[in-house]
């Protein structure tokens, strides 16, 4: 009888060794913040609050993944110099694991896990859940440890301004008198997706001298800017910052706040403000070429010899030959062309040339343009020479003139004359034979050469 109560008892010692051994704790979840901005991260902590024979655990943690992106898992605590794993098990589930690779000297209570979440940059606002499921706990004996469920823990996305750039080229150049518009695009989550919320952001155009870190500009370079149109979920604004600003080199940067922030916040191109990688834009003011007039000109289409064209003191200036025949007309660049023989029997002291009389009163920067042609037999030399009295004539740089017989050959293009042909009651320029060298082969040039 007494054998077979003690092997009876034996059986039920083996039978029941989880009875014995198995044994509850308390796990607990808390996050680093319960309040975050896009863009920022948080850590959920797991720890066990009884002292255990902590080796492994392993836990499913369910997040919105519209708020949030999974970022990585920590060993900490007890786990610390442990292994660990983690991965999404679907959009909105993270299966994560941490073991020991040695039992602990002691039982001890303390952390187990830490999984990071970074919230999204458009991330909605308001309270989100993470959840938890899915635990498994055991000690160095591999014996399961029972645990009560964990709750879930809530954290409170807030409203935040979480893109902002300068949308404008980095380089800007812009004339003395002109005006500029610089664009700038905020992004809020939860209060730039409704056109309705737009006076609660206020943003200013920063124009500064020096290349410097905008959150120390003056506040005299700031101005606000202009509310311009909700493009999707972004306010885009606008403000014009070159007119009347003096020459020189200006740099662009924008500020912005939120009502519910209260902190400005800084934007260069691309996106919040680096010296880098989103650094501030530069404007050139530039001076302002000056008014180009067309003192005369003449196509000839008319067939007469009187600018076609002209300022009202040069109106009725005509183009004269000296020397040559009497002009005639004939095909020209685009339209007709004024024309003359008789340029044949060169002699420098008594010259033969094109000549036009302009009034130039209260005008510098004097240019000339011109295109000429010969036929096969006529000159293939002149050279452009200025005169204030008809008596003296003076050779321009750069008037030499190699006529062809296509209009593409003799070809004076803006021409600068030399400061004495401004501002004068009157200049007279003359196109003058320069040789007796035909446009083609070795004769000289032909009494019917035009």
């Amino acid at each position: 009888m007494r054998e077979l109560t003690f092997s009876m008892l034996s059986a039920c010692l083996m039978l029941l060794p989880s009875m014995v051994f198995s044994y509850a704790t308390e796990l607990q979840a808390t996050l680093s913040s319960e309040e975050l901005k896009p863009g920022e991260e948080i850590t959920i902590t797991i720890s066990v609050a009884d002292e255990t024979d902590a080796y492994f655990f392993s836990i499913e943690v369910g997040f919105n993944s519209e708020a949030f992106d999974f970022i990585g898992i920590e060993n900490t605590g007890l786990t610390t110099g442990g292994l660990k794993i983690a991965d999404l098990v679907n959009h909105n589930t993270v299966g994560a694991s941490v073991t020991r690779t040695s039992p602990l000297t002691e039982p001890a209570a303390g952390n187990l896990m830490q999984i990071t979440f970074r919230s999204k940059i458009k991330s909605p606002v308001g309270l989100k859940s993470f959840t938890f499921s899915e635990i498994r706990f055991a000690d160095s004996s591999d014996i399961e440890i029972e645990t009560d469920p964990v709750g879930p823990v809530d954290a409170e996305v807030l409203e935040a301004i979480s893109i902002m750039a300068l949308s404008t080229p980095s380089t800007i150049e812009v004339e003395e008198g002109d005006e500029f518009f610089a664009t700038a695009m905020v992004f809020a989550n939860g209060v730039s997706d409704d056109l309705a919320n737009e006076a609660r952001l206020q943003v200013w155009i920063g124009v500064n001298e020096t290349n410097t870190d905008p959150s120390g500009w003056d506040e005299g370079a700031w101005q606000l800017m202009t509310f311009n149109s909700l493009d999707d979920d972004t306010f885009i604004y606008e403000e014009e910052i070159a007119f009347q600003r003096p020459l020189g080199t200006y740099y662009l940067a924008v500020r912005a706040e939120l009502d519910t922030e209260q902190e400005l916040k800084y934007a260069g191109v691309g996106g919040f403000w680096d010296s880098d990688t989103n650094p501030s834009a530069m404007m050139t003011i530039q001076q302002q070429p000056p008014f180009r007039y067309t003192l005369a000109a003449w196509d000839f289409d008319d067939e007469t010899l009187t600018a076609s064209e002209a300022l009202p003191q040069n109106m009725g200036a005509e183009v004269e030959v000296v020397g040559a025949n009497s002009i005639s007309y004939a095909a020209g660049a685009s339209g007709r062309a004024a024309s003359a023989s008789g340029w044949s029997d060169f002699d420098p002291d008594s010259p033969k040339y094109w000549m036009v009389t302009i009034s130039t009163e209260n005008l510098s920067s004097i240019q000339v343009s011109s295109k000429q042609s010969s036929t096969p037999s006529g000159p293939k030399d002149f050279k452009l020479q200025l005169s204030l009295n008809l008596e003296t004539w003076q050779d321009i740089p750069g008037g030499n003139i190699e006529v062809g017989n296509t209009f593409s050959l003799g070809v004076l293009e803006q021409l600068t004359l030399p400061e004495l042909a401004n501002n004068l009651e009157e200049l007279h320029l003359r196109w003058v034979l320069n040789s007796d060298e035909r446009v083609s082969g070795e004769d000289p040039v032909s009494p019917t050469g035009a």
